[in-house]
């Protein structure tokens, strides 16, 4: 219907004109679309030299991969969407599943905004990372509506290897708290 239909009303020149348009529209959308709708949602996550200088380093070890930075949002209103990047390295190759928890919580330790997956959004698997290289993985996580504010959040994140819980190591070797805040957020008044 639709274009068939407009076409019938033109005169017939254009109209087989725009009869023959219309396929070859549909066949280069069709053969655009992926590159342009599909490769960047699947892009890996970018590799670094080294920690951005906006960055807060961190040192923290979950078995071969280390937590070395973290870089978000320092206020965020109830409902809106909440920034945050985490800057990993592969400390040695590994054939190990790795799964990260990331999430905001509020004053009273409530996870209020939060997702669970594969560094680099499951894009690049950590086994094919190279040691050494630092990795960017950024999420964008919305808020729950009924966060407490105004409160002093704190970014958490958790690691699972091999769909197992793994005690985070500072740099010293020594346990690190879990809930211990990798960064703070306001989570501002109404």
């Amino acid at each position: 219907a639709g274009w068939l239909q407009l076409s019938r009303r033109l005169p017939s020149a254009l109209a087989r004109a725009v009869q023959a348009f219309q396929p070859a529209m549909l066949g280069m959308f069709a053969v655009a679309a992926p590159a342009w709708l599909i490769v960047p949602a699947y892009a890996t996550p970018p590799a670094l030299a080294g920690l951005p200088p906006t960055a807060k380093a961190l040192h923290l070890h979950y078995r071969a991969l280390e937590l070395v930075g973290i870089e978000s949002q320092t206020r965020v209103e109830p409902g809106d969407e909440f920034a945050v990047t985490f800057y990993w390295r592969l400390t040695q190759p590994t054939t190990d599943e790795y799964i990260v928890f990331p999430r905001l919580l509020d004053g009273k330790l409530t996870p209020v905004a939060g997702t669970n997956g594969y560094p680099g959004w499951g894009n690049w698997p950590v086994n094919l990372w190279k040691p050494g290289v630092i990795y960017a993985d950024r999420y964008v996580l919305p808020v729950a509506r009924d966060a407490l504010r105004p409160s002093l959040g704190r970014v958490i994140v958790a690691v699972e290897v091999n769909r197992r819980p793994q005690t985070i190591l500072a740099e010293d070797g020594n346990p690190f708290e879990p809930t211990w805040p990798l960064a703070e957020v306001a989570l501002a008044p109404d």
